[in-house]
């Protein structure tokens, strides 16, 4: 997914369907219960980088009700109590100058949650995250938030989550539906809610709800088959789970060779020997395709196994991006198109195939090969292998 800096992004999806968890793997903040994957990258930096730093708005942000105002304020802020005025100004809430001596219990919820919100937006950065960020707010607060977020996306990057279609189309941007454990559908905001392309965008928009189940029929032990008993991807052995449970799943399914794409092996050669299971290193850059003389050598490594029935893993650090560009590869090299091999591989593993360049080089890859023939093999022989 690739979307316009500066500019807004809306997550939208039902509750549950993890957009708070996008939000906070994005934020690089350890919940205890977030695994990061896959790469975010703002302007080629890596999010959460010291170039691509983030601020994360809680939809929970409330000002305490202990103390006054200006305190609660200048505690946020970390601004003298003297410059107060000037930062409610800044945001046209004059009438509230009048009310920093007043102790926060007696000021609204409403007031409260928005005086947080915007406390927390104080804090710019390249990458400003914010979840519901209209969660307890009159209307007429909402318009004080809505006037600061967009001044915010015509210099920043911001990504609201949200279930609040009335602040998208306020706001407009871009908006993506969040479901079944993938973006379902992104288009710009008001085209989104006007004429969704997608059954799941068009359940969306009619009910407020998408409840689709995680596609994950063919993955067991972090290992997902495009081609069972031929053909997987998984993250590096041990990564998400247990080496050795990996390894006995993989040997127990017929797999006799485990590709690595990582630039480094960090992990030890010989636990895979032991269950009987070649090694094969070839490094690739993270996000990035491999060269041309690589895919081919990656496929020809890949073609001797197939044919004589024996499974083939391959993985990187995540298991998605070059992992899923490799087993495409594959796929082309025994006659698919790229279009077909792509399908393949997003239809097992929704994220697979991550940058633009890897998807390019799909392409470019079936394209130069076009015409070749495995030895001894006809094209028709060669599909029906894996197809």
């Amino acid at each position: 997914m690739s979307i316009e800096n500066p500019g807004l992004l809306f997550i939208v999806g039902s509750g549950g369907a993890g957009k708070s968890s996008l939000l906070s793997a994005l934020a690089c903040r350890d919940t205890g219960n977030v695994l990061r994957m896959g790469t975010a990258l703002l302007d080629g930096e890596e999010i959460g980088s010291p170039n691509a730093s983030t601020t994360l708005v809680s939809q929970h942000s409330q000002l305490p009700a202990e103390g006054t105002l200006a305190a609660a304020l200048t505690d946020v802020l970390r601004i003298p109590p003297t410059d107060l005025p000037a930062w409610l100004q800044t945001h046209g809430l004059d009438d509230v100058i009048l009310s920093l001596d007043q102790p926060c219990a007696e000021l609204s919820r409403s007031l409260r949650r928005l005086l947080a919100v915007l406390a927390a937006l104080h804090f710019e950065a390249p990458v400003v995250l914010v979840d519901e960020p209209g969660a307890g707010l009159t209307g007429e607060h909402t318009e004080f938030l809505c006037r600061r977020l967009r001044e915010l996306a015509g210099r920043c990057m911001v990504i609201v989550a949200t279930h609040n279609r009335q602040e998208c189309l306020a706001l407009g941007g871009h908006t993506a539906l969040l479901a079944g454990g993938t973006i379902q559908e992104i288009a710009p905001t008001r085209d989104f809610f006007t004429k969704p392309t997608t059954d799941a965008g068009r359940t969306y928009v009619a009910t407020g709800n998408c409840n689709l189940p995680g596609d994950r029929a063919l993955t067991q032990d972090g290992i997902w088959w495009v081609v069972p008993g031929l053909l997987c991807g998984m993250s590096r052995p041990g990564l998400m789970t247990d080496a050795d449970t990996q390894y006995d799943s993989l040997a127990e399914a017929g797999v006799r060779w485990l590709i690595c794409l990582e630039e480094r092996c960090e992990y030890p050669v010989a636990q895979a020997r032991a269950y009987d299971i070649a090694h094969v290193h070839i490094p690739v850059t993270d996000m990035a395709p491999p060269s041309f003389n690589q895919a081919v050598d990656l496929c020809r490594q890949a073609e001797q196994p197939i044919r004589n029935n024996e499974g083939i893993a391959v993985h990187c650090r995540a298991g998605l991006g070059r992992t899923g560009t490799a087993l495409a590869l594959i796929l082309t090299w025994f006659g698919d198109a790229a279009d077909v091999a792509v399908a393949k591989v997003r239809r097992t593993h929704p994220l697979a195939i991550q940058s633009e360049a890897q998807l390019r080089f799909i392409h470019e890859f079936a394209d130069r090969i076009r015409g070749w023939h495995l030895p001894g093999n006809t094209y028709e022989e060669r599909f029906n292998v894996v197809g």
